[in-house]
């Protein structure tokens, strides 16, 4: 029988939980695919964004997402391409969180998100 994976087991061994250690024990319960050694990985892209990251637009027509997923496929620098992301919601004057169009914070200031 199948034991059930902890979220905490689940990021460290998947990677994304770059501070936890995973133990010998975690690593045995992740499955691993058979025709790939760990050292053999391939890793593909993923961007993540809030709604609002799917709906503002650039000049070109791509969303924040598209357009940094775009940027990182294309061998631009991670960080610049999320940074180019942002900036076109930052840069919508209908967006209200951020940026051109953004609300003031409690502190009375429009924050930048990039």
């Amino acid at each position: 029988m199948n034991k059930r994976m902890s979220r905490r087991t689940f990021m460290a061994v998947s990677g994304n939980g770059a501070l936890a250690t995973p133990s010998v024990e975690a690593l045995a319960q992740t499955p691993q695919p058979q025709s790939q050694l760990m050292t053999n990985r391939i890793t593909k892209p993923v961007v993540i964004a809030s709604a609002n990251g799917a709906k503002s637009k650039d000049a070109t027509g791509l969303t924040c997402v598209a357009k940094a997923f775009q940027s990182i496929t294309s061998g631009a620098d991670v960080l610049n391409a999320v940074i180019a992301g942002v900036n076109i919601i930052e840069l919508d004057p209908d967006d209200d969180s951020v940026g051109y169009g953004g609300l003031p914070n409690a502190d009375g200031v429009v924050q930048l998100d990039a």
